[in-house]
């Protein structure tokens, strides 16, 4: 069964309801707990071949906590099983990102906090942008920062993402997560297609009334 993707004009509606999912599990201590485990057991390396290797037998926590309740990873049906695991990689990173350096935490209050309507993403809302709207860096820093991440091949980008959103993050940068699933996921087929992309959204600024959703 695949998760039904509500429509969405920008074309990152199966990434959004992914991503509102991911945000209401986090409410819960124990949600949250499950979902920081990915990154905390090394998502980046988890590929079948070095999954014996490096004993990451816990993201299964992970994963069961994400598919409660029958919901299905949105990746398309027709995914051979063979390549089940590498399509859902995209979907699994975002969320144990989210939950290590974006959901409050549930346990400072005795009753879940309503969850806050998120910002629409739009598709322009890439890590380029990311990175120009990072007040915090310096711009040589922010460029050299996308520079090292265009240079990356699929598995260098999933494993260097964690530490560049956790930089990103302490220094109060917005990061889109419905954008950064929809990258990651093309960046297995089409990574010169993201690479040109995130350049764009780094050195051409936006109209006001886009510059004011971030």
């Amino acid at each position: 069964m695949t998760t039904p993707t509500p429509a969405n004009g920008s074309g990152l509606g199966r990434y959004t309801a992914f991503m509102n999912h991911v945000r209401r599990l986090c409410t819960t201590p124990e949600g949250r707990v499950d979902l920081r485990t990915g990154l905390l057991n090394g998502i980046g390396e988890h590929h079948a071949e070095t999954t014996s290797e490096h004993g990451h037998g816990d993201l299964w926590r992970m994963y069961m906590r994400i598919t409660t309740g029958n919901y299905t990873i949105p990746i398309p049906d027709q995914t051979p099983p063979a390549r089940r695991r590498t399509a859902e990689e995209p979907y699994l990173l975002a969320a144990t990102l989210y939950a290590t350096y974006d959901a409050p935490n549930p346990k400072r209050t005795d009753t879940p906090a309503p969850l806050k309507r998120e910002p629409d993403a739009q598709p322009w809302q890439n890590l380029g942008w990311t990175l120009r709207t990072a007040t915090a860096l310096r711009p040589d820093t922010a460029r050299g920062i996308l520079t090292s991440l265009c240079e990356c091949d699929y598995t260098d980008l999933v494993t260097e993402l964690p530490a560049t959103v956790s930089l990103l993050r302490s220094g109060g940068a917005s990061i889109r997560y419905p954008v950064l699933i929809r990258d990651v996921v093309r960046w297995q087929r089409w990574p010169d297609d993201v690479r040109i992309e995130w350049a764009r959204s780094y050195t051409t600024k936006q109209n006001s009334s886009k510059e004011n959703t971030k």
